[in-house]
């Protein structure tokens, strides 16, 4: 009998990714949640093993609907902490209610979180700090021989499917990241693959990062303080280990996932997508 996996946030980029890696899956159904159908690619809303729903997340009615019947719930969802929090919350109160055995992101259930790192496609946006496409250089606090672990989405997809048809997989599952590299190493392979060597900006040392996020004050401005501060916040924790998973990441226990590391995702995007690169991610038709 084929496995039911529900999603919630298929309109996003991340949810788009999941399910197009889990419909290349044999004997296994999709049932995905998202707002606005338009969204979803016409590959994922054409194929005959994907079952679209329409509807508000935050509605009872809906999310029964959603996990009626399912093995498996995947969460890709994004918002406010608050809508994070309450959201998540009803999706993993009705999953119980409804006998789903696996909840990616979950609580009672057979909870899974996957850690991976940071997003290797949000690296290169200009939103992200680091890449500058103008000046082709890479802008680092510290020495520049911080680990960084960067994913991208669709290698993140990849592992997050092989997690849902997992039935032994539970807790908290840091085994996966595309590469652990430095900002030095990474201009290094940049070099290799485009033939241009990035210049690097050190623009501080970590203490100095974090005290600029300690001065700004979310109270001045609160609209304008979460993109003034977000990836610093993320520079901040990627580079001075605290959210490292380690090396054991890099050893998959699933045979034939590869890790995409930088060289290849570089090989894969030219030099004029790569600041753009993640807002096309899970588009493919």
């Amino acid at each position: 009998m084929p496995l039911l996996v529900a999603v919630a946030g298929v309109s996003g980029r991340f949810g788009r990714c999941i399910v197009q890696e889990l419909l290349k899956k044999p004997d296994i159904l999709v049932r995905g949640l998202v707002r606005d159908s338009s969204k979803v690619p016409a590959a994922i809303r054409s194929s005959p093993a994907f079952e679209l729903l329409e509807g508000d997340v935050t509605d009872v009615g809906t999310i029964r609907q959603l996990v009626n019947g399912a093995d498996v719930m995947i969460s890709a969802l994004m918002g406010s902490d608050l809508f994070m929090f309450e959201a998540q919350k009803q999706l993993i109160d009705l999953a119980e209610e409804a006998n789903v055995y696996k909840y990616l992101q979950g609580k009672t259930i057979k909870g899974v979180h996957v850690l991976i790192g940071a997003f290797l496609d949000t690296f290169w946006t200009q939103w992200f700090g680091v890449w500058n496409p103008e000046e082709l250089s890479l802008s680092f606090w510290g020495t520049g021989d911080e680990v960084w672990e960067l994913t991208s989405y669709e290698n993140t997809a990849e592992f997050v499917a092989e997690v849902a048809l997992d039935s032994n997989a539970s807790g908290i599952q840091k085994q996966f990241v595309g590469e652990r590299i430095s900002v030095r190493g990474i201009a290094a392979t940049f070099e290799k693959v485009h033939g241009h060597k990035p210049s690097l900006k050190r623009l501080g040392s970590l203490n100095d990062l974090k005290a600029v996020i300690d001065s700004t004050n979310k109270d001045e401005n609160p609209m304008l303080w979460l993109p003034l501060t977000c990836y610093r916040f993320y520079q901040y924790y990627c580079s001075n280990g605290q959210t490292h998973t380690g090396t054991g990441a890099l050893k998959t226990p699933y045979p034939g996932l590869r890790h995409e590391d930088v060289k290849e995702y570089l090989q894969t995007h030219s030099l004029e997508s790569l600041v753009t690169a993640m807002f096309t991610v899970g588009t493919r038709n």
